[in-house]
């Protein structure tokens, strides 16, 4: 949503500046983001902390041959910048210093915050924000789907159900080898689902997959919300499986989504579009979605514009906090076998691992 607090020639001024950041970025975030950095028209990068060996001169020349600087907390203290690009995991400590200071931060890299932590960056954040670059919302497609659930368009939506592709390799959050690769795919459907359906009441979970057989289900998460129910199923990546989707069910039709699990990145994807209303034939409007920037020029533009106050964070703090708080119910719904009511009191926090970290983004 647009601000109305910039109008006439305040808004050519605000248009006009080029907002300086300071950018911390691995080596492959630079490989994601720098050709969308350097081509950027509302943001100058005015200095870069703990550069990676081998970030080319020429590259370094096209971003303006901006300073080196050891690490974050240099550039935060010695920097007279407005934002800042986290394109790597950064020590909580980091986060909340440079919120305080008044820097806005965009994470691009995994957030590896736990509920609780997410509450201590709030309280950091009086006169800044952070935004952490959540790819889907910022895809056309998923867009969409809010639009149509807030329009009415398909009537009352009652059900969601989510199918994704994760990887079987990696400890999930019961802590079984076998398991698939931990939480951040919960978040991702669970935000989607949120940000379409709003506030959950209710989670019951199955994570227990150290039994699962390939190209079976991996495991579910069932979410009661205020008027309607969200299901997210995980598969195995690879086979027939592999495609992300999601059907959005309601009074009068259905919509479904679907793309290629190459598009779990954050980059370019196909999708495929279709919408059936009660009684009519479905149609297939994928041709009907705007030819769109990438997603890092999006997520760059949506950040330069929320520094200048021209738009407001499409992902906030407290949003963040929420689906936080999902995954945790989630968790705590599989280790106990018991659907887990929201929010979470605090006597639930023991029964989460202390050293899980809740990956946000992607």
């Amino acid at each position: 949503m647009k601000s109305n607090g910039a109008t006439g020639n305040h808004v050519d001024s605000i248009v006009a500046e080029n907002v300086p950041i300071g950018v911390v970025g691995s080596a492959s975030f630079w490989v994601e983001y720098g050709d969308a950095l350097a081509r950027s028209t509302g943001l100058r990068v005015a200095a870069i902390a703990n550069p990676i060996v081998g970030l080319k001169k020429d590259f370094v020349r096209r971003l303006g041959s901006p300073p080196s600087l050891p690490d974050a907390s240099a550039l935060i203290r010695t920097s007279k910048i407005r934002g800042l690009i986290c394109g790597t995991p950064m020590e909580l400590e980091t986060i909340r210093t440079a919120l305080a200071a008044g820097i806005n931060v965009l994470f691009v890299s995994q957030i590896p915050a736990s509920f609780e932590e997410i509450d201590l960056i709030a309280e950091s954040a009086h006169r800044s924000f952070l935004l952490p670059a959540l790819h889907r919302r910022f895809q056309n497609p998923f867009r969409l789907v809010r639009e149509v659930v807030a329009d009415g368009s398909i009537g009352k939506v009652e059900r969601i159900e989510c199918q994704l592709p994760v990887c079987a390799n990696s400890p999930n959050g019961n802590g079984h080898a076998s398991g698939f690769g931990g939480v951040t795919d919960h978040a991702a459907t669970l935000d989607l689902c949120l940000w379409w359906l709003g506030d959950a009441s209710r989670i019951c979970a199955d994570l227990g997959w150290e039994d699962a057989v390939r190209d079976k289900h991996l495991g579910s998460i069932i979410v009661n919300h205020a008027n309607a129910v969200s299901i997210h199923q995980f598969t195995h990546c690879g086979g027939p499986h592999n495609v992300e989707r999601y059907v959005i069910e309601g009074s009068m039709g259905k919509l479904e989504v679907a793309q290629t699990s190459s598009g779990r990145s954050g980059g370019d994807c196909p999708f495929r579009l279709t919408l059936t209303e009660r009684g009519r034939a479905s149609r297939d409007f994928s041709g009907w979605l705007p030819n769109a920037p990438s997603i890092q020029d999006t997520i760059l533009d949506h950040f330069s514009d929320c520094i200048r106050g021209i738009d407001r964070p499409m992902v906030t703090i407290q949003e963040m906090r929420r689906t936080a708080e999902c995954v945790a119910a989630a968790q705590l719904s599989s280790r106990e076998h018991t659907k887990i009511s929201l929010p979470l009191s605090r006597c639930a926090t023991p029964y989460l691992p202390a050293a899980q970290r809740l990956s946000l983004t992607r």
